[in-house]
């Protein structure tokens, strides 16, 4: 079983930061075309290949591989995500079937017959990619944003910078936790590949040399406890920037609990900014049920509305 926790952030004056934000931009590069190669039907290793022949990225082979890895995973997510999409929406469908079953006035019906025609049409998108095996499209940097910057809400800067946004490393044991990035108590050392001479080999694959600059670490004091943890074990490592701030995620195994700990079933909770889905899974991993619950108030709810006591947010209601 993995567990992340958040590590700290990382401490790095104006120039160090231009430099983390163009290897995010690099590695955010990659993961698109990664991306985008695996829509076509190539394998995560043929994405790696493609990805170390650009030359505009430079990446090194292990920047390469995580970042089709990591474009896997995005993939495979939205596909999963598909029937909770669709039990969700069968869910609504039948909600809005038993209020327009009940609607009184010609208002109320008119609108709960316009609700079910979008509902049914929603049905059909979702059953007919599921049927095909594709994905809606996907928006890297949210869809809200690209439609901000389409009607010149936001400047081609902000966009940029909502896309190009992270880079992660995947972790090794033979490699002392992880070849690219180094987790070592208050600092981290991250490799920044630098681009040198291509080969003249099959893919023209470009050579780089990786220089490992070390940053400070504020480390988040409710998980230093966990930083023996890391010691001879395979760990990775994503940095986010986040508001202006540069931010360290440690992900590393650990093991299962042995039968006798495990509870008959577990449930898990994730929110989303459309509402929040639920899961409960038996012992031996299976699903046993699950439901989205919608509610777009999330969308629309203020960045401090949490802060905010809660004398004073009963009376903003």
């Amino acid at each position: 079983m993995q567990f992340t926790f958040e590590y700290g952030e990382v401490l790095a004056s104006v120039e160090e930061k231009r430099e983390l934000d163009g290897l995010m931009a690099r590695y955010s590069s990659a993961k698109r075309i990664a991306f985008n190669a695996l829509l076509r039907g190539h394998s995560v290793n043929g994405a790696t290949h493609k990805l170390e022949t650009f030359g505009s990225i430079a990446l090194n082979w292990r920047y390469c591989e995580h970042a089709a890895r990591d474009a896997d995973a995005t993939l495979k997510s939205q596909r999963e995500l598909l029937t909770m999409y669709l039990s969700d929406t069968l869910d609504r469908i039948e909600e809005a079937s038993s209020r327009l079953a009940k609607a009184k006035s010609p208002r109320k019906s008119a609108r709960q017959q316009t609700e079910l025609l979008r509902l049914e049409k929603r049905k059909k998108f979702l059953d007919m990619h599921i049927a095909d095996g594709t994905i809606p499209k996907v928006v890297f940097g949210t869809r809200k944003l690209f439609v901000d910057r389409a009607k010149g809400k936001i400047s081609n800067r902000e966009w940029k910078e909502a896309r190009n946004d992270q880079f992660y490393s995947i972790g090794q044991a033979n490699q002392g936790g992880n070849a690219n990035i180094r987790i070592e108590r208050d600092k981290v050392g991250i490799n920044f590949p630098e681009s040198i001479e291509p080969r003249e080999v099959k893919g023209r694959v470009h050579r780089v040399k990786n220089i490992r600059r070390w940053f400070g670490v504020r480390v988040n004091e409710r998980f230093r406890k966990y930083m023996g943890s890391l010691v001879g074990r395979a760990y990775s490592v994503r940095v986010a920037r986040r508001s202006g701030r540069y931010l360290v995620q440690v992900t590393f195994e650990v093991a299962l609990p042995s039968a006798d700990e495990v509870p008959e079933r577990v449930c898990s909770i994730d929110s989303n900014p459309g509402g929040f889905a639920a899961a409960v899974v038996g012992r031996d991993g299976n699903l046993l049920a699950h439901r989205f619950f919608r509610d777009d108030r999330l969308v629309y709810a203020a960045e401090g509305k949490r802060d905010i006591p809660s004398s004073a947010g009963s009376s903003r209601r």
